[in-house]
């Protein structure tokens, strides 16, 4: 619902031209950080406007509501909503009169919220097909992360942003999946090692992102098909071993089409956690709010247990690697985590990562700004993975000769720029 007096923005407020939008990408290239689009917003603005997005989440997971509006400068607020994913939630929770804001920025959420919710319909209604036609070629195929959790632990659908539609089925059914794929006219693109991926695009769709300001209801989209649950942090930390646990009892039906699987409530929240435990650069404030969404509609609905989550996570021997998510899930939502699992996923960590994520809060664990050695080889604590780590940074693997020029040049510019810490900062 919207409420009465809301600033209405047309829809394309925000909309870019491609080559607005690359030399934007340029711009932060050449200045050592790929992640910082918008010499609009000062870092420290941004980073108030973040704390502010926090503190509001924090007491709407509570207690339900927050008691002070969000307020600022709009370029300031829309950039930490749109960097941290939580514009859409944002404007719902505007919308329904749980968050206090001011006309302008109430409008930009408003905003968000818009694109968002007609940017959902239509990957939802592209997610069915997809998995409809992968099922009709004989391929048992699950749904994972955002298509799941949007319509399982969000309010609206619309309140989830993504990138990109996740789908896992078994290695050997890869050729026969994309056989369907390609007959649905889906083209191929890149592959990644772990975990074993292939992004598939449609014919026709936006190589570009319409607007740097939001997610818009037009911005690039793919299927990653996966083969495998199992990841890990970096080249020289430990494999988690989810596939060990994956299986008819760890898996459900996808209330969306009888055709698709989901993964059950437990195993949900061990990927969710290992995930964005697994990436800071992509731990935003969303994939806490949608851990702790997952967790607290579980409990209430009596699908998810510590003690299943405990059993699970135990027999994949993923317990330290979803320490770092659930310790920030806790900090933006206390009373979320069970204390024992926290206290045993926190014990079984590295040394290093704990002196690491107690240094993060919830807004800062993404990494925009700094890009640090130390916690790149946080998780590497033996002798093999340390050489290993090293050969990667040095030679990227599986990774072509233009990929990999592309890669020295924004380390070095990272370097100039001075953008590379050797110690984990506080901040950003």
């Amino acid at each position: 619902m919207r409420q009465e007096g809301t600033i209405l923005l047309p829809i394309d407020a925000f909309d870019l031209d491609e080559s607005d939008v690359r030399a934007r990408h340029d711009w932060a290239f050449h200045r050592g950080n790929i992640y910082w689009l918008w010499p609009e917003t000062a870092p420290r603005a941004w980073q108030d406007a973040l704390s502010q997005i926090e503190m509001a989440t924090r007491q709407i997971l509570t207690a339900g509501r927050a008691t002070q509006a969000l307020d600022g400068r709009v370029d300031d607020v829309g950039i930490a909503a749109y960097t941290s994913g939580m514009g859409p939630l944002l404007g719902y929770w505007a919308a329904e009169g749980i968050l206090p804001v001011t006309g302008e920025v109430g409008a930009v959420l408003e905003l968000h919220y818009r694109h968002n919710t007609l940017r959902m319909a239509k990957l939802a209604e592209r997610t069915i097909e997809a998995v409809e036609l992968i099922a009709r070629a004989g391929i048992a195929v699950a749904v994972l992360k955002g298509m799941q959790t949007a319509f399982s632990a969000f309010p609206e659908p619309g309140t989830r942003p993504l990138s990109d539609i996740d789908l896992l089925i078994d290695p050997a059914d890869r050729e026969a999946a994309g056989v369907a794929l390609r007959e649905a006219g889906y083209r191929p693109g890149r592959t990644i090692p772990l975990p074993p991926q292939q992004c598939w695009r449609m014919e026709g769709t936006p190589e570009l992102s319409r607007s740097l300001s939001l997610v818009h209801c037009d911005d690039p989209w793919y299927i990653d098909l996966q083969t495998s649950l199992d990841r890990r942090y970096s080249a020289g930390a430990p494999m988690i071993t989810l596939d060990l646990v994956f299986g008819p009892r760890t898996t459900e039906e996808w209330p969306i089409s009888s055709a698709g699987k989901v993964l059950s409530s437990p195993l949900q929240v061990l990927h969710l956690a290992c995930h964005a435990s697994c990436s800071f650069e992509n731990l935003r404030l969303v994939r806490l709010v949608e851990l702790a969404l997952t967790i607290s509609k579980g409990v209430k609905h009596g699908s998810f247990s510590w003690y299943d989550f405990g059993r699970v996570a135990d027999r994949a021997g993923a317990l330290q690697s979803a320490y770092p998510a659930l310790f920030l899930t806790e900090l933006l939502a206390p009373g979320t985590v069970c204390p024992t699992i926290l206290t045993r996923s926190e014990s079984q960590a590295p040394d290093a990562v704990r002196r690491v994520v107690r240094r993060l809060t919830p807004t800062n664990g993404q990494r925009v700004l700094r890009c640090s050695l130390e916690e790149r080889f946080m998780w590497t604590s033996s002798l093999r993975g340390l050489v290993r780590q090293l050969r990667h940074e040095l030679l990227p693997a599986e990774m072509p000769l233009r990929e990999l020029l592309w890669v020295y040049r924004m380390r070095a510019w990272r370097v100039l720029r001075g953008s590379v810490t050797g110690r984990a900062p506080a901040g950003y």
